[in-house]
Order: C-alpha cells, then structure tokens, then sequence
C-alpha cells in the first residue's frame, strides 16, 4: 500500500487498514494511504508534505457596518416578526429600496411573489407569504411620525 507523506492542516481520525482509526493531528507531519490522500486534500485537511498551505479566500467587509444589517421578514402563523441578519448571499432586505406600486394588492399572483423575493432574498411560500412580506415592507418604509 503506497502511503503519501502530509503535513495535517485540520485534525481528522483516518484508518490505515479499515478497522482501527487514528487521528492526524493539526500542525505535525504525517503518512496516509495514496487513496485517501486527494479526498482529505480536497476537504482541507492536509497537503502534501513540502506544499504550501491554500491561501483562505477573502471576505470584503464593508466600513459601514450598517451596510451588512438589514431586517428579514418571516412568519409563524399569524405573527410576522423582524430579526437583523448580516444581508450576505441574498439574504435580508434589499440593500436598494424595492419600488412596490400603490395597487400591489390587484397584481397577478406570480407579480406578488416576484416583489416578495425581491424584498427578502428568498422564495415566498406561497401567496399570504408573499403578501405578508410586502406588507411588511411598507410598514417599514412608511414614515414614523
């Protein structure tokens, strides 16, 4: 059985004959079997020895906090309720106002749901989700006085 020679980058039990496991511990240099060693690789567990370790990708954080918090409307029944959430992956109000038209309630069904999405980020269950949403939205948006 060819063995490769790693250096472990996570920790991770591994077997060498399929019965008893081991663990490759983060930091130190080791051997696992040639057949385990892409797959391990792959998942960031290791690399091989002498290899540099990937580079983490990157998150571009903005210097306005506040550009990242934004409300998500969900339901539980009857009651909606508004929690922050980072507006990372669509996720959240839209960091640009959606335009929603004084007769939204007489749209077509799809047209409620196509504005519900593009409030939120995410597909409306159904109409009274969508509903709920867009009612939301404007409430939020409408002047506090």
């Amino acid at each position: 059985m060819d063995m490769v020679k790693v250096t472990v980058l996570r920790s991770v039990p591994v077997s060498d004959d399929g019965i008893r496991l081991r663990d490759l511990v983060e930091g130190t240099d080791d051997v696992v079997r040639s057949d385990q060693f892409e797959d391990l690789r792959a998942e960031g567990y290791l690399v091989a020895a002498g290899e540099d370790a990937p580079t983490p990708q990157l998150v571009t954080i903005p210097s306005d906090p506040q550009a990242m918090v934004a409300p998500v409307t969900t339901t539980n029944g009857e009651s909606v309720s508004t929690a922050p959430v980072a507006a990372i992956g669509g996720v959240g109000q839209p960091l640009e106002p959606v335009t929603i038209p004084s007769d939204w309630k007489n749209l077509h069904h799809a047209t409620k749901k196509k504005l519900a999405r593009s409030i939120s980020g995410e597909d409306p269950a159904d109409l009274a989700a969508a509903e709920v949403v867009i009612e939301a939205y404007l409430a939020e948006q409408a002047p506090k006085g």
